[in-house]
């Protein structure tokens, strides 16, 4: 009977960690209200597609020593849980700079070594509605 018990809650345990890993929206928008003075419109985001060509800690980090750290439960899943707009935060990198070093730097460093990548230049992210 014991092993049943054990058997059953493993399993509800692997189904929770399961369906918190799979529930992320496949499309999200990115757009933070710290920007005031926007001279473009926020991004629309397919983190699906990311997801199934690189892995959660290419994006997604909390560096100790040197290492990153992160994990999902962390509570730092958002570049503005760290990082601030002024940048007068402990990373010394400012939220939009964090943004586009992440991105922009990910998608050219694809295009440099020949893959297919995503968007480059400005509009072609921040469209206009």
């Amino acid at each position: 009977m014991q092993s049943r018990v054990l058997f059953v809650c493993c399993l509800v345990l692997i189904v929770f960690i399961a369906g918190t890993i799979v529930a992320q929206e496949d499309r999200i928008f990115i757009e933070s209200k710290a920007f005031e003075d926007r001279q473009r419109p926020g991004v629309e985001f397919n983190h699906l597609l990311h997801y199934e060509i690189i892995d959660c800690m290419d994006c997604h980090h909390d560096y100790v020593n040197g290492e990153n750290v992160w994990d999902m439960f962390s509570g730092k899943n958002y570049c503005s849980d760290c990082h601030t707009v002024s940048g007068d935060d402990e990373t010394g990198l400012g939220l939009m700079q964090a943004f586009h070093e992440q991105c922009i730097g990910c998608h050219q460093e694809f295009h440099r070594r020949g893959q297919p990548t995503g968007y480059i230049m400005c509009g072609e992210c921040h469209v206009r509605r």
